[in-house]
């Protein structure tokens, strides 16, 4: 089989959901995880909400849960109150495909939803590699009749042909495979998982695996009923290749890609076709367009997008910034700070652009200029007004750059630094232009990769953030202080998060902290970090001297 390692290509689980029934507060923690899995909640609400259960506060009537429960209901067509109610309960104990909802929440209308990629040729390959596995060995002529059937469902009403080939590589690769199948894709069935197929493309792309732990009835055909306690085989390969040929969810629950997997069909819906004629192109045959309307398609409850504030003891950090004395964070379009709960940016800046989203570095100048860097846009901001905007490239940063990551000035030599993907560049607050050309940043900033933002405090300490932990920055060594990270709400925000033996997260996983053995490098010296001039053997680097004694030994004498 072909290497099926690609991180980039979208995986599609069909899933099983595990059974919830009557659920305390205490056991919440499973709807907040199934409702985060299909991204009706954010990680940053699921940290929130966990955060509150561990603390005995109530999360029925937390307007993000409230959201979210609505949202998952309109979707699933059944009453919408916002509770975790019997309904709601059954719907999520429906079996349905584990690829996430983003894609559907908030539509208008039933509609077929694309993926991000078609097969170039109307005209793919196919094959069943059984692998000798018991107890499909015996099966393998029923599996591939159901196959057929799928294929010629999907034949049917569109320009595709499907020819199943009986060795080689084909198109669309389809197997049984145990849970962890590890060797061909990284992703792992769950206990209830059916399977996962690919979006079109190379290597994996297209592919289909089914999970081996299954009860499966192979013997069923079309739209047939199943055996008491076994799975449609013939119905879930019937979505799942509708996946491989580049279709993602529909609202439209006649249609074979309906989200939730609760009836069989041997047909494809109007839906299903207009999505692949929209692909791959209209039959002769057909009198309708890909783009034509239908007639009855009902109006849909819009998703509600009620602002939820981030919370400063849970969240992460899109930037950081000492402002006029004070250490503000910046999360979405909301700042926060020590003293001060979360609030829309513009409340205090109103000279930024009114559809502000978020901001990726803030930087506040020594004439107390404030700059927000937003995208390739620079804004200076005088007072709450904008002064002057700029764009990347005219202030001498590479056309290529879509963002910055962090800019900050060093407390010891003054210079300001802007940071972007592996690469920072020096810059001159007063000139508004970036000086000499752009530099590696592990070259000068040792240990220092992959962050989400950095700043410098005031008492002149530079601080790296990754994810929700501050990591402080030896301006004298040049050096990151990477076995000691802090807890960045702590540290800035005046929480008080219990804390744990923190593993190192810009090494490895058994890198761990040693507060009385911490690893202090030798000092740089010029010819290593284009940061310390040559000239001046005090700036940045540390002065060592060292006793050297020399022992003469003659005979069985020594001499020191």
């Amino acid at each position: 089989m072909k290497n099926k390692f690609l991180k980039s290509t979208v995986i599609l689980n069909l899933t099983l959901i595990l059974k919830i029934s009557c659920v305390p507060i205490s056991d919440y923690k499973e709807v907040i995880e199934y409702l985060q899995n299909f991204d009706y909640l954010t990680q940053d609400d699921r940290t929130s909400l966990n955060y509150k259960i561990d603390n005995k506060e109530d999360v029925k009537n937390d307007k993000r849960l409230k959201r979210a429960l609505e949202n998952l209901q309109i979707n699933g067509n059944i009453p919408i109150t916002g509770k975790y109610d019997k309904s709601t309960a059954m719907l999520i104990d429906t079996p349905r495909c584990g690829v996430s909802d983003k894609n559907i929440i908030g539509k208008r209308h039933k509609r077929y939803t694309l993926m991000s990629s078609k097969w170039p040729s109307t005209t793919i390959t196919y094959r069943f590699d059984h692998k000798n596995k018991a107890p499909f060995v015996d099966e393998q002529v029923n599996i591939r009749r159901r196959l057929r059937e799928a294929f010629n469902v999907w034949e049917k009403d569109t320009i595709m042909k499907f020819i199943e080939i009986e060795e080689g590589t084909a198109d669309i690769m389809i197997s049984f495979e145990h849970p962890k199948h590890t060797q061909i894709d990284p992703y792992v069935f769950g206990t209830q998982t059916l399977g996962h197929a690919f979006q079109p493309g190379k290597n994996i792309g297209g592919d289909a695996h089914f999970n081996e732990r299954i009860k499966w009835d192979f013997n069923v055909q079309y739209a047939s009923k199943p055996e008491d306690g076994k799975i449609s085989f013939f119905a879930v390969a019937l979505h799942e290749l509708g996946h491989s040929l580049g279709l993602g969810h529909t609202r439209d629950t006649e249609a074979v890609m309906y989200e939730f997997y609760s009836r069989s069909t041997s047909t494809l819906a109007e839906d299903d076709i207009r999505g692949m004629q929209h692909i791959y192109g209209v039959p002769p045959n057909r009198k309708y367009t890909p783009d034509q309307k239908v007639k009855d398609e009902e109006e849909m409850p819009v998703w509600r997008k009620d602002p939820i504030l981030p919370d400063k003891c849970n969240t992460s950090y899109d930037a950081i910034s000492l402002i006029d004395g004070e250490i503000i964070g910046f999360r979405r379009k909301y700042m926060f700070s020590s003293t001060k709960n979360a609030t829309e940016i513009r409340t205090r800046w109103q000279g930024l652009p009114l559809n502000l989203k978020s901001v990726d570095a803030v930087f506040q100048t020594s004439d107390r200029r404030v700059l927000f860097f937003i995208g390739q846009d620079l804004y200076v901001m005088n007072g709450n007004k904008q002064q002057k905007s700029y764009k990347l490239k005219d202030i001498g940063m590479d056309d290529s750059i879509k963002k910055i990551d962090a800019i900050f000035r060093n407390s010891l030599n003054k210079q300001v630094y802007i940071f972007f993907d592996n690469s920072y560049y020096k810059f001159d607050e007063h000139k508004m232009m970036v000086t000499g050309t752009k530099s590696r940043i592990t070259k000068a900033f040792r240990d220092v990769f992959d962050i989400d933002t950095g700043f410098t405090s005031k008492d002149g300490k530079t601080y790296f953030i990754k994810n929700e932990y501050s990591y402080e920055f030896d301006n004298e060594n040049w050096y990151l202080r990477r076995m000691k990270p802090e807890l960045t709400a702590n540290l800035f925000m005046d929480c008080n998060l219990p804390t744990e033996n923190i593993i190192d997260r810009f090494s490895v996983n058994d890198d761990y902290i040693d507060d009385e053995n911490e690893f202090i490098p030798e000092a740089p010296n010029c010819q290593d970090n284009p940061e310390i001039p040559c000239n001046d053997p005090g700036s940045g680097s540390v002065k060592r001297s060292y006793t050297v004694t020399l022992f003469i030994i003659v005979g069985s004498s020594f001499f020191v």
